[in-house]
């Protein structure tokens, strides 16, 4: 099945990121050359023609790949131990943001999550540095990410990657302008419901639906909040429709019941 071959894909990251382990410590350049080629050549067997689209990540079934994971998408990055192994599950979307510095911290904010670069980053066009913001403020009307299930948390810090991939297409110029529309002119809608996009192209639909679903549906947020959700971004259904569109997502059918367990559960 799809789902087995997805799961084959992360054990040969994790038997890639044991074997180069083993290089490391043999002696010889050529050895260690022709060493290099073999674990390359399984690597790309196996990946070759890979589904990597879940509908649930389950963090019992994950954890065992969080050293192979952090080997391949962990450099320049700094996590929030709570949401470590969902942030790199959601980077290994993202593979062009590999190199690229972000940090995650808690920050009391407005809403579940937020990025933007680094201040004096932000003044160049290149080596760019990022904060992703986990809100902490129980008294919001938003909704907390500890509050989510696993799944839905890989989706919504999903979304703040996708903000990132955006940014760094961006001279300055153009991120001032986005600024300025975004808080002066407050034209959330086209941006957010664009990155909301993004995501799901990138395979994360199915985890960008039940965040959405539980906002909407399950959550404590206020009215008000859930109107300015509904407004801004794309709705459950939406999501849904874009998920029906996309070839990406052809091996799967909707789930029947969406999971939205504790997170950790």
């Amino acid at each position: 099945t799809t789902r087995i071959k997805s799961i084959r894909l992360i054990v040969s990251q994790f038997i890639l990121f044991q074997i180069m382990k083993i290089i490391n410590n043999v002696k010889g350049k050529i050895i260690k050359m022709l060493c290099l080629l073999v674990a390359l050549g399984f690597y790309l067997s196996e990946t070759k023609a890979q589904n990597n689209i879940y509908k649930v990540f389950v963090k019992s079934e994950w954890l065992q790949y969080h050293d192979s994971l952090n080997f391949n998408f962990g450099s320049n990055k700094k996590f929030v131990k709570d949401f470590e192994l969902q942030a790199l599950i959601a980077l290994s979307y993202y593979p062009e943001l590999k190199n690229v510095p972000i940090t995650f911290k808690y920050q009391d904010i407005r809403t579940t999550m937020e990025v933007r670069p680094e201040y004096f980053s932000a003044l160049k066009h290149s080596n760019r540095k990022y904060i992703v913001f986990i809100d902490t403020n129980t008294h919001n009307e938003s909704v907390l990410l500890k509050d989510v299930s696993f799944n839905a948390q890989v989706g919504v810090i999903g979304h703040e990657l996708a903000h990132i991939i955006d940014f760094e297409n961006r001279s300055l110029k153009s991120l001032i302008l986005l600024a300025l529309r975004y808080t002066i002119l407050n034209n959330h809608a086209k941006y957010e419901r664009s990155i909301d996009q993004l995501t799901i192209d990138r395979g994360l639909g199915w985890q960008t639906l039940e965040f959405a679903d539980f906002m909407q549906n399950k959550s404590k947020a206020s009215v008000k909040y859930k109107k300015f959700k509904l407004a801004n971004y794309l709705s459950d259904i939406e999501i849904q429709v874009e998920i029906a569109k996309m070839k990406l997502y052809s091996s799967f059918g909707s789930p029947k019941k969406l999971n939205n367990s504790v997170s950790g559960k």
